[in-house]
């Protein structure tokens, strides 16, 4: 009975640590241990992929210069954070196309970039998933990327200085601001699931 109870606790728990995960866009800037990062990325590796490709490489960065260079040529839904509230790390995520061309090779990326976010919660930081890149070029060639290489996406990582909150959503479902606080509408079961049939 006390390992039904257990495993029970164990399973709501699971349940609540993915619905409380956020998109975290305000960041204590403190650098992040080596060690919180290296979980992170063993972690994502193991996200499913189409026919277990696996299209993917992902590229840390941490140093100063480079992650500026990131700042300044991407921008961010409901508002780029100002600079001391920029992130301490970046990951960048590479496609490998020819190995998983088209919709399988996007949907294995993103399922990449999902673990990501759900490892860096695990590890009490914060993250966001940045797809908008101003100059991706500059990027590629910043980083060397290799031309069989597409930068699919880039996640922000850091220690979170703010608490979205979540709200219903409506017709309006974007992310906004009201004096400082982050708030995030969300749809309920009823607004976005059918059971058996549309109707």
């Amino acid at each position: 009975m006390l390992l039904f109870f257990l495993l029970l606790m164990a399973n709501f728990e699971m349940h609540q640590f993915l619905i409380e995960r956020r998109s975290i866009r305000r960041f204590e800037h403190r650098p992040i241990p080596s060690d919180k990062l290296h979980r992170i990325v063993e972690t994502a590796l193991y996200a499913p992929s189409a026919g277990n490709t696996q299209p993917w490489y992902i590229i840390v960065v941490q140093d100063t210069g480079s992650c500026r260079l990131i700042y300044e040529n991407t921008l961010w839904l409901a508002g780029k954070p100002p600079y001391n509230e920029a992130p301490s790390a970046y990951l960048l995520v590479l496609w490998e196309k020819a190995r998983c061309p088209d919709w399988p090779g996007i949907a294995s990326c993103a399922a990449l970039c999902t673990y990501i976010l759900l490892a860096a919660h695990a590890e009490s930081l914060g993250a966001v998933w940045i797809g908008s890149i101003t100059n991706k070029d500059l990027l590629i060639h910043h980083f060397g990327i290799p031309k069989e290489l597409d930068l699919f996406s880039i996640i922000a990582l850091g220690y979170p200085n703010e608490s979205p909150k979540l709200v219903p959503a409506g017709e309006d479902y974007h992310p906004y601001r009201r004096d400082g606080q982050l708030f995030v509408p969300k749809y309920s079961v009823t607004d976005k699931v059918k059971f058996d049939r549309w109707q």
